[in-house]
């Protein structure tokens, strides 16, 4: 009885919806996204997306730590249930809390405390342009580089 009633959820809801219910922006409904990972359970950081949801075929996949899963397992690994509960959780339309606090607490790719001041950078840059050598004034050993 057990994959008959997964095949029931997955067939009520959609990978793109329940996304969405965790807290994820998506740009399209059909298709394949890269998004960055908001399953706790997984337990790494992206800084860069590593979750790929085939919003057609309802699948989807982390390339962080390497699992596979449809709408019925995101729920488990999202909130931490079995699979019974979370069949009650997709049908009941709710948000899916854990996933969404995990999403809205990592840290973001524009987060700025890691990156040097707008001012710094270009001096940064200017001074190494300035040590970079002239390449009209390179030779090698042929004769002149260019």
């Amino acid at each position: 009885m057990r994959p008959s009633l997964i095949e029931d959820a997955r067939a009520r809801h959609g990978l793109a919806d329940v996304a969405r219910r965790t807290g994820i922006d998506l740009y399209r409904s059909s298709g394949s996204v890269m998004v960055h990972c908001p399953l706790p359970s997984h337990g790494h950081f992206d800084r860069s997306p590593s979750l790929r949801l085939h919003l057609d075929d309802g699948i989807w996949h982390c390339f962080g730590c390497g699992q596979t899963g449809d709408v019925v397992e995101w729920v488990c690994q999202s909130e931490g249930v079995g699979w019974r509960q979370a069949i009650r959780i997709l049908d009941s339309g709710c948000a899916l809390r854990r996933a969404c606090a995990a999403h809205e607490s990592a840290p973001s790719r524009r987060d700025s405390s890691s990156r040097l001041p707008a001012g710094r950078y270009f001096a940064t840059h200017a001074a190494a342009v300035e040590m970079t050598p002239d390449p009209a004034l390179l030779v090698t050993a042929d004769g002149p580089a260019l």
